[in-house]
């Protein structure tokens, strides 16, 4: 099994892992530990009708995936150090005298404030867990409310949305595994069953729907021979509840991520660099300090040295954006350089 919260990657193998369903009906099993008062809370932020993880799911998935579940108020002695698998137990137990079937979860919340653990969140990665009557399950810890979409992305199987150049394992502006709470990437999206990417192997001119948006062509994947790894491009818009305040700059082009399929249930496919497990945006204006022009604009190029690839946005609407993607292709010219200084008036100065 994996684990991971905001803090960490811990790899600890403690049981047989069974292919995660991120598709339809997720059965939740919430046991809130020594506090009464947040039963609204919880009721509300997981399974109310908007800004709630249900309502990101069902947005992020076009609808495919939901939440569904009962809360259970339950009082037990937390223990005195951080063991996510005692608090796991007592929960269950207490869940269970309740009159709780576990059988009919696949997926665990224990909301556990005063967890004596330093993190807010903490997951396993996938559904790690069996029942008596062999019902698999993940599990997600809460240090109270608030982060439980992130965490939730974690026992679906996925890992942080980082950057590319710089490396920042969680600095994506476009992903609520990253730095904010926005849908789900695109190599996220094609890892969770709900969007299908186009597959490019030959040069020329494609179009980009909004990733927000079912159907249409939402996501390229080209290969990235060099490292074994895939880039993939998508179109953000200012489109629904979590996407609808996006700064504008990514909002103006493609997004270029890059990554490897890692599957949370196969170890073959585990890198060794525990980095390679996140998807990578790659900031196509490097020369800033941030991520939020991370995306091509009209006219720009994304040039692979080491592959000799060439990504150029060519124009883009609210409908779409255009690319021109170019196989064994040269370096594009450098752009043009700003026209010389023409003094004017009485001051001299340029204008």
């Amino acid at each position: 099994m994996r684990f991971c919260s905001l803090l960490c990657f811990l790899a600890l193998t403690l049981s047989a892992q069974r292919p995660a369903s991120t598709i339809g009906e997720q059965r939740t099993l919430v046991v809130i530990a020594n506090a009464p008062s947040l039963l609204d809370q919880a009721r509300s932020s997981l399974f109310g009708a908007s800004n709630s993880m249900d309502a990101y799911y069902r947005d992020s998935s076009y609808g495919l995936t939901w939440f569904t579940g009962a809360i259970y108020l339950t009082a037990f002695t937390m223990p005195a150090t951080c063991d996510v698998l005692a608090v796991k137990a007592l929960a269950e137990a207490a869940a269970v005298a309740q009159g709780a079937n576990l059988d009919n979860y696949n997926r665990h919340v224990y909301i556990v404030p005063g967890i004596q653990c330093p993190w807010s969140g903490f997951s396993t990665w996938g559904p790690g867990y069996t029942t008596a009557n062999g019902t698999t399950y993940s599990a997600v810890w809460l240090n109270g409310l608030g982060n439980q979409e992130h965490e939730m992305g974690h026992s679906f199987g996925l890992s942080h949305a980082g950057t590319f150049n710089p490396y920042y394992d969680r600095g994506d502006p476009t992903d609520v595994m990253g730095a904010a709470t926005r849908q789900f990437n695109g190599p996220h999206k094609e890892d969770l069953g709900w969007a299908a990417p186009q597959s490019i192997t030959s040069s020329g001119i494609f179009f980009v729907t909004p990733l927000e948006l079912a159907g249409g062509t939402p996501l390229l994947k080209i290969a990235k021979p060099d490292t074994g790894n895939f880039y993939y491009v998508s179109y953000r818009q200012p489109i629904g509840p979590y996407d609808g305040t996006f700064y504008p700059g990514l909002t103006t082009g493609v997004s270029i991520h890059v990554w490897k399929t890692v599957l949370w249930n196969d170890d073959r496919t585990w890198p060794s660099d525990p980095n390679a497990w996140v998807t990578r945006l790659v900031d196509t204006a490097p020369g800033t300090s941030y991520f939020i022009d991370a995306p091509l604009v009209d006219g720009a190029s994304f040039y692979d040295a080491a592959n000799r690839l060439t990504i150029t946005q060519t124009g883009h609407t609210p409908q779409g954006a255009t690319v021109r993607v170019e196989f064994n292709s040269d370096a594009p010219p450098p752009p043009a350089p700003p026209p010389p200084c023409v003094p004017r008036g009485k001051s001299g100065k340029c204008r």
